[in-house]
């Protein structure tokens, strides 16, 4: 029996450290988790670490009235996959659906991420796919 606890205590501890890993801290450190932390704001409304996330350089500036729009939609991520990663460029896919009052609308966007202050930070993003 002690064998099957000190198992299951370890499987335990894989699993609580695998959702702290998940749960992100303030500086993400790879490209996937910028986005899924980038993701988590939008839904959230909280600006502020919207704009944290995104690089200073970004060519097409986020508006207030676009995070107001993301803010009033919901948004499920269902999949974020690295695509490419060099040492300063990063590209991510990423999977999701946002509900607003038009109904659900399912897509891909490609995400292409850029070092800043040794920090990923979403750089630009195109949708390649929506429903």
């Amino acid at each position: 029996m002690a064998k099957r606890r000190d198992i299951l205590g370890g499987i335990g501890a894989v699993g609580i450290v695998s959702i702290t890993g998940c749960l992100g801290d303030d500086d993400p450190s790879s490209p996937t988790q910028v986005i899924e932390e980038r993701f988590e704001a939008l839904d959230n409304g909280d600006n502020e670490r919207v704009r944290e996330l995104t690089h200073s350089d970004r060519p097409d500036p986020l508006s207030q009235e676009d995070l107001a729009e993301w803010e009033s939609a919901d948004v499920e991520v269902n999949d974020i996959e690295l695509i490419d990663e060099s040492d300063d460029v990063a590209t991510v896919e990423v999977v999701y659906v946002i509900e607003s009052g038009l109904g659900p609308n399912a897509r891909t966007e490609e995400i292409e991420l850029r070092e800043e202050d040794d920090e990923w930070r979403m750089y630009s993003s195109e949708i390649i796919e929506s429903e």
